[in-house]
């Protein structure tokens, strides 16, 4: 039902914009209509109001790009702002860049990391890497694995350090997951011996992990260790072996 009733309200803009976009009083319109849109979606629970950043994400009309703005910095519940920073980073909207840059500031620890994954996706690279590392380095296990993505968008020396170092966690989960991360940007002497000593781990999703990164490495070294889980006790290991090779035998 919620996911109709957003379809309705996007419908809803695309219909009064779209009548207006081209006339001689498209200006006056389009205010009209973003201050119009303003006042509904606020006036929607929280949970629509999630809702529906999070359903315009594909959608880089300038006018709900001012209103992901406007909710970023005004909305009063965490969750919204949060999924605002989270949309305008998909969408890599550099024109949002001071509002994102504002926002890295915000009073809840979910905006402030969001903004900063904002940026670090648009290409912003000093004020995103400060902040995620504070955001890593103070953060659990979930702000670390979200945080490891950011500095692999960003991929300077400081972010490839970063990650290098994150390795050395005491959390496998976190230090598998770095590991992942600098295998994306062609690091792979500096993690293939971590993924092979993660593939004797007794967690099943972290030998799972360490087999996609070395799917991800793909040279004939890391076949041969995906090859050596083949007869692994867990049947989802196993089934991701033979899919890794098959996709391996299509490159």
């Amino acid at each position: 039902m919620r996911r109709i009733f957003i379809l309705i309200i996007i419908y809803f803009f695309n219909s009064v914009w779209g009548q207006t976009k081209g006339t001689i009083n498209a200006d006056k319109h389009n205010n009209t209509t973003l201050d119009s849109l303003k006042s509904f979606v606020s006036s929607l629970e929280y949970k629509n109001r999630t809702a529906f950043f999070r359903d315009i994400k594909n959608n880089k009309d300038s006018n709900l790009v001012l209103l992901l703005e406007y909710h970023l910095i005004n909305d009063v519940n965490e969750e919204v702002r949060a999924r605002c920073a989270q949309t305008l980073g998909y969408i890599k909207s550099r024109n949002s860049l001071d509002v994102i840059t504002k926002a890295v500031n915000d009073t809840s620890n979910e905006v402030q990391m969001w903004s900063a994954l904002a940026l670090s996706k648009i290409g912003e690279k000093e004020i995103s890497f400060e902040n995620l590392k504070r955001i890593w380095e103070t953060g659990e296990r979930r702000e670390k694995l979200f945080t490891n993505k950011g500095f692999t968008d960003i991929n300077n020396e400081d972010a490839i350090n970063f990650l290098i170092k994150a390795t050395t966690h005491q959390s496998p989960y976190v230090s598998v997951d770095a590991a992942i991360q600098l295998a994306t940007l062609k690091k792979k002497e500096i993690v293939f011996e971590i993924f092979e000593r993660y593939l004797r781990h007794d967690n099943k999703h972290i030998r799972g992990a360490a087999l996609r990164g070395l799917f991800i490495i793909g040279d004939e070294k890391a076949v041969t260790l995906i090859k050596a889980l083949a007869n692994d006790p867990n049947q989802n290991i196993r089934l991701s072996v033979k899919n890794y090779l098959n996709e391996l035998q299509k490159r």
